[in-house]
């Protein structure tokens, strides 16, 4: 077990640095070039395209990919009837998002959307060839091999998507970065992976895991609706150009969270499923996973916040201003979906993905309440507050029951959150008070002098009041990120 555990802390802090890394890239080079030379509508026909393709591209798993990963022993015939199932979905899904292409035009009453969805239905086969390959690096912790082709990836997409956009392929360039991205990973997927290639399929050995697929699919689904079902509604009623403001501040949301969440998430899965009946180690792996990404997610989050307006400035342009109130609250939400991720882990690891399915119909209710109260409102703001309200709303019950359900009182969990919380307030009142006090620069300039006070102040007032923590903290950053490697 301690071995387990030190490869999913140097997974989870190799793959965290790799996803931090290629995130904070694309905010401070890529982004930053692309976004003033394509204009805000292109970005949003792109976010058209996407907000429906994104449905067929989950929809060609059924979950089956976790399954693999969380089984015990999975047999060469269920790796490859995975694989062939995978593959017979997404030709079908492809073929029938190709065909479907004139109808999403008419949806957003913009038929420049429908070459894009043509081509990007691409997408979706790569999509069914790369997922039970991919699934078998996670499976076998070869948290270096990943990290690597995430990393190439990424250099080689944002090298093609700068250079096209440089050419004035417009919105084309970002198809290109998209289709790019897919076809460098499954290209160095499968030449690494150790994948079982006989042409066999068992339809026992699917059956076999059905019940823990189909209810981890349904809430796959209802998740991804939840997260695109705003996108949908922005782009038809408010336009291409109202989507690209949204679509961009999302984007920007997204990149700490993912960076901070996905990764750590994306590693210690297949080591928890590996112990699904340690209840201990289950409780403190959830526990200490919840604490490290609060003391990291807080002050970023929180911080960003206070200054997205001289960072939407810098990383955006002066065209973008309108997306400042939309960032600022997005970013609290954001926050908040940093502590989902690893009570979505402990119901998969359980089994219990029923209880996912009915988490995500709760929220899809809500969401969809909020997304339409904003864009009937014709206000993104309004948008983006009411989904702030029903994310704070939902998220404590949420918690609370997956404490229930590993054994851990709530009010421990909730603790462990008081040092990064306590720490950020302090560092807010500090930032706000410099402000006030003193006549700094504005514009793009102010982030050279706010961002490191808050970080000092955090940090300080951390070490201060939670010393002991600290010390603590300390430790576990170390193994999270010098671990005993996993095999490469």
């Amino acid at each position: 077990m301690k071995k387990l555990s030190r490869t999913a802390l140097h997974g989870a802090g190799l793959t965290t640095f790799v996803t931090m890394g290629a995130g904070i890239a694309h905010l401070a080079i890529v982004l930053p070039i692309i976004a003033r030379i394509i204009p805000p509508e292109q970005f949003g026909l792109l976010g058209m395209a996407m907000s429906v393709l994104v449905f067929f591209l989950h929809f060609s798993d059924f979950g089956i990919s976790a399954a693999l990963v969380r089984e015990e022993d999975p047999s060469d015939e269920l790796w490859m009837s995975a694989f062939l199932m995978n593959l017979g979905f997404a030709c079908v899904l492809a073929a029938l998002v190709f065909v479907s292409a004139p109808l999403i035009g008419m949806f957003y009453a913009n038929e420049q959307v429908v070459p894009i969805v043509r081509v990007l239905a691409f997408l979706v086969v790569i999509h069914g060839l790369l997922l039970a390959p991919f699934s078998l690096l996670q499976r076998e912790m070869r948290f270096n091999t990943i990290a690597i082709i995430d990393a190439s990836a990424f250099v080689i997409a944002s090298v093609v998507v700068v250079s096209a956009a440089l050419n004035g392929l417009g919105v084309w360039a970002l198809v290109l970065q998209h289709l790019t991205l897919s076809v460098v990973k499954f290209c160095a997927t499968l030449s690494v992976s150790r994948f079982p290639f006989a042409f066999t399929f068992n339809a026992g050995e699917i059956r076999r895991v059905l019940p823990f697929t189909l209810n981890l699919s349904g809430a796959s689904m209802i998740g991804i609706l939840n997260r695109n079902l705003d996108n949908i509604l922005v782009g038809r009623y408010l336009g291409a150009e109202a989507l690209g403001f949204y679509g961009r501040a999302y984007r920007i949301m997204t990149t700490p969270m993912q960076g901070i969440t996905a990764g750590a998430n994306f590693a210690l899965y297949p080591v928890m499923a590996k112990l699904q009946q340690d209840r201990p180690y289950l409780r403190e792996m959830y526990v200490k996973s919840q604490f490290i990404i609060a003391t990291i997610s807080f002050p970023i989050m929180i911080g960003l916040a206070l200054v997205s307006s001289p960072l939407v400035d810098l990383i955006l342009g002066p065209r973008w201003t309108p997306i400042v109130p939309l960032l600022s609250w997005l970013l609290l939400v954001g926050l908040i979906q940093s502590m989902l991720p690893f009570s979505h882990t402990v119901w998969k690891v359980v089994g219990k993905t029923s209880v996912l399915v009915r988490w995500s119909a709760i929220r899809f209710f809500g969401f969809t309440g909020a997304f339409v109260f904003g864009v009937s409102t014709s206000s993104l703001t309004n948008l983006v507050i009411a989904y702030f309200v029903v994310n704070a709303a939902l998220l404590l019950p949420y918690l609370s029951q997956t404490c229930k359900e590993i054994e851990i009182e709530f009010s421990y969990l909730l603790r462990s959150f008081l040092p990064p919380a306590m720490s950020s307030l302090i560092m807010v009142a500090a930032v706000l008070l410099v402000r006030t006090a003193f006549d700094l620069p504005s514009g793009p300039a102010e982030l050279f002098f706010v961002i490191p006070i808050g970080a000092a102040v955090y940090c300080g007032s951390f070490y201060l009041f939670f010393r002991s923590v600290s010390t603590e903290l300390a430790v576990e950053a170390r193994a999270f990120f010098s671990g005993s490697s996993a095999n490469g």
